[in-house]
């Protein structure tokens, strides 16, 4: 039960944050689309915690779906950054993006999708962490 309203709030504050990265940072369409891939991904995880492993096809319809937009959302912002020269960041949303995917796909030899979600959740929690330290710093925007 904690650990399913964790996954709630943990789609509420990402929400939060998603509107608050479009808002300043995210100025190019591919960047606000990005935004909107974050937001349907927090969405997502939201979902997850609502409906537990107990229910099956829609806690599986919400994982794939966090998995897909929270990977595609950071995809597009890294284009977008890139586009916008700011390689370092796009480089650091481009390589959380890519992670996400390859812990996804690749066939683990461990029965059960835990270990594969947390590996694959890792490089998005940092992206998180190191975006919402510079929207907190600020002193150097990046207009992606």
């Amino acid at each position: 039960m904690l650990f399913n309203w964790g996954l709630i709030l943990t789609g509420v504050l990402s929400l939060i944050f998603a509107i608050g990265l479009g808002h300043n940072l995210l100025f190019s369409r591919l960047g606000q689309l990005g935004m909107v891939s974050l937001i349907l991904g927090s969405m997502a995880i939201s979902a997850m915690g609502i409906f537990p492993r107990t229910i099956d096809l829609p806690h599986d319809l919400a994982s794939i779906a966090f998995f897909v937009f929270v990977a595609l959302a950071l995809l597009l912002i890294g284009a977008a950054a890139v586009t916008a020269s700011q390689m370092l960041w796009g480089l650091l949303s481009l390589t959380a993006g890519v992670l996400i995917l390859v812990f996804q796909l690749v066939p683990w030899p461990w029965s059960g999708g835990a270990i594969p979600q947390l590996l694959s959740c890792l490089p998005w929690s940092l992206w998180t962490i190191v975006f919402g330290v510079m929207l907190l710093v600020k002193s150097s925007p990046v207009d992606v």
